[in-house]
């Protein structure tokens, strides 16, 4: 007994999840199937070649003999949509938001005028590192203005507009 359990765990692993996964869905589309209406039942992707024996034997069979509903691309996509869509269609929308921000922020530049552009917050553990390889990157080789708590604030000192500290944490 102790030989076939193994056995079957160790050889039939993922063979028993695939099988009980595909009860579930077998179970799960048998009580959900009323529910669902599809366009078509299936897409049928084939190769250039096999174009004439798909459209004169497999088509007439499957949808004129059996009653398929079948999606072609040639026949039920409009050219280039169905690629925008499907494909492109979220790298566009990050796009566009993209283009909205870069619009927004060279219109309202000279409204926010922060003395930072980020405050740093770290662990004194991580201050060799912070100090030796992440401030000479962001600020000398990209131009960035960082607020660091021991750098550019002053304990006790509170002036309007706001320590550097609150500045830096409110921007």
């Amino acid at each position: 007994m102790t030989i076939a359990v193994t056995f079957t765990h160790h050889y039939l692993q993922w063979h028993l999840v695939y099988v009980y996964y595909l009860l579930l869905a077998f179970l799960y589309n048998t009580k959900h199937k009323d529910e669902r209406t599809y366009q078509y039942d299936a897409f049928i992707s084939y190769n250039a070649n096999d174009e004439r024996w798909v459209l004169g034997e497999l088509l007439p069979k499957l949808e004129d003999e059996q009653g398929w509903r079948l999606c072609l691309h040639h026949r039920d996509f409009l050219p280039a949509v169905s690629f925008t869509h499907h494909f492109l269609q979220w790298h566009l929308v990050y796009a566009y938001y993209l283009l909205l921000a870069f619009l927004y922020n060279k219109k309202h530049r000279d409204d926010r005028a922060y003395q930072y552009d980020a405050f740093i917050s770290y662990n004194a553990n991580d201050e060799r590192w912070v100090l030796g390889e992440l401030l000479p990157k962001l600020e000398d080789e990209q131009g960035w203005r960082l607020c660091l708590h021991h750098r550019d604030f002053q304990p006790g000192e509170e002036t309007y507009p706001p320590s550097p500290l609150l500045a830096c944490m409110l921007a």
